[in-house]
């Protein structure tokens, strides 16, 4: 009779250990989790002196690259991200830098794209708010347009959503465009608004 009461204050003894060491394991499983959300990103620095800045992009799913007009002057920097199965349209993140026209504002500049945008079909314009990107001024929209996402294949029109963000310093403007279908438009919104927030000026 000893012996299996003996045995069964050890196993409650040892049920209890294990209980209290689960417990521990889950307190710091989501300090782990936060971790591993910040190496879900990588940062973005180039060797071109036009592109002073970096930002952090997913580390999935989106791959950066480079180009620079030929007759425009500019230079872009491009993520390209998911794309769509039914419509094979590619979602795009893109930072253009360009030389300032002399006297041009932020809030100019965005007037002028969306005027030369508003002979899409069905334009519509919103959200047009003031933000600051690495403690700089600069001025956003929203856009809503139907058009054909892929002239390679034989595809309706589609709603498209592009939002539109313009920064000027150092007698340069800079562009930060997220376009993609109206459909995928809250699921890729997020990565732009952590470029935005993670964009810093090289010193």
């Amino acid at each position: 009779m000893m012996n299996k009461k003996r045995i069964f204050l050890i196993l409650t003894i040892l049920i209890l250990i294990m209980a209290a060491a689960y417990s521990a394991l889950l307190i710091k499983l989501p300090l782990k989790n936060q971790g591993a959300g910040m190496s879900k990103f990588k940062i973005f620095e180039a060797k071109n002196p036009i592109f002073n800045f970096t930002f952090e992009y997913p580390k999935a799913g989106w791959t950066p690259a480079e180009s620079r007009g030929s007759v425009e002057k500019y230079d872009l920097v491009y993520l390209r991200g998911p794309t769509d199965e039914k419509t094979k349209f590619t979602a795009l993140i893109h930072i253009t830098v360009r030389p300032l026209e002399a006297g041009k504002t932020a809030s100019e500049l965005l007037e002028a794209y969306l005027k030369m945008d508003s002979n899409l079909t069905q334009f519509e314009a919103s959200h047009k708010e003031a933000i600051k990107i690495d403690g700089e001024n600069a001025v956003s929209a929203l856009c809503e347009y139907k058009a054909i996402p892929s002239y390679s294949l034989r595809v309706p029109f589609a709603a498209f959503k592009k939002r539109m963000v313009f920064l000027v310093k150092n007698d340069r403007s800079y562009e930060f465009t997220l376009n993609t279908l109206a459909s995928k438009f809250n699921t890729y919104a997020p990565i732009l608004e952590r470029v935005l927030k993670t964009f810093r000026f090289k010193k």
